[in-house]
């Protein structure tokens, strides 16, 4: 079950037929060189391709609500990362414990979360060039001359969604957590119910996911159910 939402997930979802009333063909052609190389040209030339070509190639014709700009940038900004406690935090570095949104089931992890406030107040932020957590500071994610807009979110292209299977481990590895208080901490394996119902949601959406990464702060094939994870 988990398998086919993943296959689903990774096909760009087609664009609404509403997309057109905010296309912008000059943009549309700035944006793609090799249009006006093959000669499209005019506005009229420019839809009629968005609308039998460019729409199937996943191409873009809109602009973003927050322009491209040289700014903070994390992979916060169309990245999700989702820990073995079901909680999705803001990134697998200084991040790893400032936690975005607790696992909830009452909330729609496409349109309350990855499209809602606990991502966009991040979104914001970082295009404002201000830093929004405390932990940003030693974060080493944390991108100060990027390329900064809207696009992940207007698009609903959600680039990579990394999975922590479980925080177990039985390593004492340096740069990790150390094993005394990974020993302390509470067990936790992923719930593959966790999983399968935010990937639902994020479907549910209309968000498109580029790339899954099963990995974080534990050993992944220490989880029982692994499998049921990833098929």
């Amino acid at each position: 079950m988990i398998g086919s939402l993943i296959d689903r997930l990774r096909r760009p979802a087609a664009p609404g037929e509403d997309d057109l009333d905010a296309f912008d063909w000059r943009l549309y052609l700035e944006r793609y060189p090799d249009l006006r190389a093959a000669g499209i040209t005019t506005e009229r030339a420019a839809r009629r391709h968005w609308l039998r070509y460019g729409r199937r190639e996943n191409r873009w014709g809109t602009r973003p609500r927050r322009p491209v700009r040289e700014t903070l940038t994390c992979p916060t900004i169309d990245s999700v990362y989702l820990r073995a406690t079901g909680d999705l935090v803001c990134w697998d570095d200084a991040g790893n414990d400032t936690v975005l949104q607790a696992w909830d089931e009452n909330l729609h992890y496409g349109r309350d979360v990855w499209l809602g406030e606990p991502y966009e107040a991040v979104r914001r932020s970082l295009w404002e060039g201000e830093m929004p957590f405390p932990a940003c500071q030693g974060c080493l994610v944390l991108d100060s001359r990027g390329r900064n807009s809207s696009e992940a979110v207007d698009r609903r292209r959600l680039k990579l969604f990394q999975v922590e299977p479980s925080f177990h481990c039985s390593l004492d590895c340096p740069g990790c957590v150390p094993l005394a208080v990974r020993r302390a901490a509470p067990p936790s394996h992923l719930d593959p119910k966790v999983l399968q119902r935010i990937l639902g949601d994020l479907l549910d959406a209309g968000i498109a996911v580029g790339a899954f990464d099963f990995q974080g702060h534990g050993e992944p094939i220490l989880h029982p159910r692994i499998w049921d994870l990833v098929r």
